[in-house]
């Protein structure tokens, strides 16, 4: 199964281009590109607003996809409200969050959890992680759950609560593989038996290296996910 995900889009409600960077554009250019990859499913991982949470936004956003004919899904990022994102793609909230969901395709369960307000709740990560199934378990959350990919994001936009987070990871084994957005990067980043697969935006990349806010790239680029019967492979399309 060949999965999509694209992820800090950061669509502006009046159609115009933040910065001078066509974010319209290069939304449809990730989806028309994934439908000839022949992605079967795509995931929105964050940050569907340029800003802050759009309503409107959003809507177009879900018109889009629905007549893309692909199967999808979204979480959100920081710059999305939760509730309206829940309202327009039909999820359930819990205490001011989306409230996290998993879905079964093939030999894989995918789970889907919001870190919007700069946290991740312990209980949603315990869904994930004390969940029995025996299936692959692929995780969608936007802020990344490890460190090293960005010194300036690392520094200066990482998850609030990342140390009770990453110390739970630290004494749990087992194959759960991430995917993120919010960096601006690609990168892959490991612990224990824990894949964490940063996906760049298709709005501009963020130097990794730098410990300033210094753009790197301005080429739109999404993540490919091949699911096989007992592994997956991963690969960054970038324009």
């Amino acid at each position: 199964m060949i999965v999509a995900i694209i992820t800090d889009i950061h669509l502006t409600p009046d159609g115009s281009n933040p910065q001078g960077l066509p974010v319209w554009d290069n939304f449809f250019w990730a989806l028309s590109d994934a439908r000839k990859n022949d992605a079967e499913m795509l995931i929105l991982t964050g940050d569907l607003c340029y800003d802050v949470g759009n309503a409107d936004t959003i809507q177009k956003v879900k018109n889009i996809l629905v007549d893309s004919g692909i199967e999808h899904y979204a979480i959100p990022g920081n710059h999305d409200d939760p509730k309206m994102l829940c309202d327009v793609f039909g999820y359930e909230m819990k205490d001011k969050r989306m409230k996290p969901f998993s879905i079964k395709k093939k030999n894989a369960t995918w789970y889907f959890l919001d870190s919007s307000d700069y946290t991740l709740c312990m209980e949603d990560l315990m869904f994930v992680l004390n969940d029995n199934t025996e299936s692959m378990k692929l995780t969608c959350i936007h802020h990344p759950l490890c460190k090293g990919a960005s010194l300036f994001m690392d520094t200066h936009h990482a998850l609030k609560n990342y140390d009770d987070v990453y110390s739970i990871l630290l004494k749990t084994n087992q194959p759960v593989s991430f995917f993120h957005g919010h960096y601006h990067i690609e990168s892959q980043l490991n612990l224990n038996d824990f894949n964490f697969y940063l996906t760049p935006s298709t709005f501009y990349q963020i130097d990794g290296q730098s410990a300033h806010h210094v753009v790197s790239s301005v080429r739109p680029a999404y993540r490919l996910v091949n699911i096989g019967d007992k592994n997956l492979h991963t690969c960054i399309i970038a324009q």
